[in-house]
């Protein structure tokens, strides 16, 4: 077989199942021979607390996903597969003769979960609205929203950080409760409060940095991004991501009748990295029919700058760079805009507590660091750990594009 194998240029295995399939004397006696001991079957099938099953086999026996399937009773329409791998590899022995024999041999895993009650890694779903989205984007009424030839001077930035969107706290053990609905409420009722404070100034654009751990966690395990660390998640991953598109999609529909540009950054936060660069595809394609009006910045890296006038600001969320190195790496990441601009600012949460302050970072000029409050309160973990006292809140600034804030404006959540 060996000798065979090299003459047509294919692997041992092809023609021990080419010989098997068409009945040769060769392929029969390979057939008809016992497996080596040490080819010995295996199957192993393990459900977990939710109802999610995992089967792994190896060996001769089961070679498909639908036959592993079919033997851990997982193959009816009442359950649905996650993920699955096939992989095949040949192991050489000899017969009872004596001759040589290659033996193929089938390692299978299939992971299943019970359809329709959520437990379905949420990337799935993800994968599902960003197809949907891609074919279909609403439609707006654009007399309805602001007027597009305003011209102000002036840019409002909004910045409702860590709002945690999943989290679970309750006001028994944390002094105050959070959940999915009081997430979604907060997050739109601190929104219209900062709207109402600064409307005396008429705008031009709507910058809201979005991200900063706008999700509590990032997997189905509810563990954050590095998956690490375990959390209180209120609810099911897919609720938790439909729930928190449509709380962004709300605002941003709000934000179109105050001004004829909204722009949002999406900054990936230590919670949820992976959730919101999805959900920054899925904003972009939601708003790609209405020609520039919604700007989505969901680029790979994770620093984002918006450039309005002689302003320049940097949203950072504060996880993985020391706050001390910001003012040296906005010069060196956008040096012309540094160039161009008198008034600078990082803008970070992670913290969960406001601080000021002004860094000199050369003798071009300084840079504001704003650390900013958080929408949500604390979770038992910081409770219990002594994290607590922080009033939960949010800011907003406007910009002149001359250079500099005009007016500042702070809620409590």
């Amino acid at each position: 077989m060996t000798e065979i194998a090299k003459r047509l240029g294919v692997a041992r295995g092809t023609v021990y199942t080419v010989l098997e399939r068409v009945g040769g004397e060769k392929g029969a006696a390979a057939a008809a021979a016992p497996a080596p001991a040490h080819a010995t079957n295996t199957e192993d099938v393990t459900t977990d607390a939710r109802g999610v099953t995992t089967v792994q086999t190896r060996g001769t026996r089961i070679r498909t996903v639908n036959e592993a399937r079919a033997h851990a009773g997982v193959d009816g329409d009442g359950w649905v597969v996650v993920r699955s791998t096939v992989k095949r590899w040949e192991m050489g022995s000899k017969d009872e003769a004596g001759e040589p024999v290659v033996t193929p041999l089938w390692g299978v895993t299939v992971v299943v979960a019970p359809a329709g009650d959520g437990t379905v890694q949420y990337e799935r779903v993800l994968a599902k609205t960003l197809e949907q989205m891609a074919a279909h984007a609403p439609t707006y009424d654009v007399g309805k929203l602001a007027s597009t030839e305003r011209a102000t001077g002036r840019m409002l930035e909004l910045d409702i950080l860590d709002p945690h969107v999943g989290m679970y706290a309750w006001a028994g053990e944390t002094g105050r409760s959070w959940d999915l609905d009081i997430a979604s409420e907060r997050y739109g009722t601190v929104l219209e409060r900062l709207l109402t404070a600064a409307a005396r100034y008429p705008v031009e654009q709507i910058v809201l940095p979005v991200g900063n751990d706008f999700f509590h966690c990032d997997t189905e395990a509810r563990t954050t991004t590095s998956e690490k660390t375990t959390v209180d998640v209120d609810t099911r991953a897919t609720k938790v991501f439909e729930v928190g598109k449509l709380v962004l999609v709300r605002a941003i529909d709000r934000l179109l009748t105050v001004a004829p540009k909204v722009r949002v950054p999406v900054v990936p936060g230590n919670h949820d990295t992976l959730s919101m660069i999805h959900l920054g595809h899925v904003l972009a394609a939601w708003y790609r029919n209405l020609g520039g009006m919604v700007e989505i910045d969901f680029s790979p890296p994770s620093r984002k700058y918006v450039r309005y006038g002689k302003n320049l600001i940097g949203y950072e969320h504060g996880a993985d760079v020391r706050r001390e190195r910001l003012p040296m790496i906005m010069a060196h990441e956008r040096a012309k805009d540094w160039a161009e601009t008198t008034h600078r600012r990082w803008v970070t949460g992670h913290l969960h507590h406001e601080k000021r302050m002004l860094v000199i970072a050369s003798d071009d000029g300084c840079v504001e660091m704003r650390q900013c409050r958080a929408l949500c309160p604390s979770d038992a973990w910081h409770t219990k750990k002594g994290f607590v006292g922080a009033p939960a809140g949010a800011s907003a600034t406007v910009w002149d594009a001359g250079g500099g804030p005009v007016a500042e404006f702070s809620v409590r959540a």
